[in-house]
């Protein structure tokens, strides 16, 4: 089960005395998220989730983000709203295993999120996507580390060749620790995969 979002709110509270690094992270990757809901709104911005690690975590501040941007807009009894209507976009493989699938419908069935599944390429995915949500940003869980991380910043617009659209990369310089130091704090449930090596 999920943590409510007023157990996230609590814990990031705690985070700042309890690992002051991974506060200044966490901070950084909601101003990060809270700048594309101010640029291109809340309803335009979609996640990637995969039911990783890295979009565990990028999918929790997606919910913490939402909290304190409406907070500071004093709208915060549009919060549950604005995740019922938020948009989880996975993108599948044939050979996906079943106890990723079975964790991505978890969670997202415990937020309550919306969740489009494409079997396409992450191109002709994202190019769905946007016909037919008309998303204009997706939230990505890149880390530098990663092989396509060098050289981008947190508001890293699309390659060319890709359609247009803004990738939110709020965990780009996070490392392979912070990310399971954010789970574990969090006390975010993650894939079962994980603890099989």
């Amino acid at each position: 089960m999920q943590p409510s979002i007023f157990e996230i709110v609590g814990k990031y509270g705690e985070l700042k005395d309890a690992n002051p690094s991974l506060y200044e992270k966490v901070r950084a990757g909601v101003n990060t998220i809270c700048e594309s809901f101010k640029t291109y709104s809340i309803d335009s911005v979609a996640i990637s989730y995969n039911g990783g690690k890295d979009s565990d975590v990028c999918l929790q501040l997606w919910r913490l983000s939402l909290y304190v941007y409406l907070d500071q807009l004093g709208r915060l009894a549009e919060y549950q709203e604005s995740v019922d209507n938020g948009l989880c976009v996975t993108f599948q493989c044939a050979d996906d295993f079943e106890e990723i699938n079975n964790h991505v419908c978890s969670v997202i069935t415990d937020i309550g999120m919306d969740l489009f599944r494409s079997v396409h390429s992450f191109k002709q995915g994202m190019q769905k996507v946007i016909d037919v949500f008309h998303t204009k940003a997706i939230i990505l869980g890149v880390r530098r580390t990663d092989p396509q991380g060098a050289g981008l910043t947190p508001l890293t617009p699309s390659s060319s060749g890709f359609p247009p659209f803004m990738r939110v990369l709020p965990i780009l310089d996070w490392t392979y620790g912070d990310v399971w130091d954010f789970l574990l704090f969090f006390r975010i449930p993650y894939c079962s995969l994980y603890q099989s090596g």
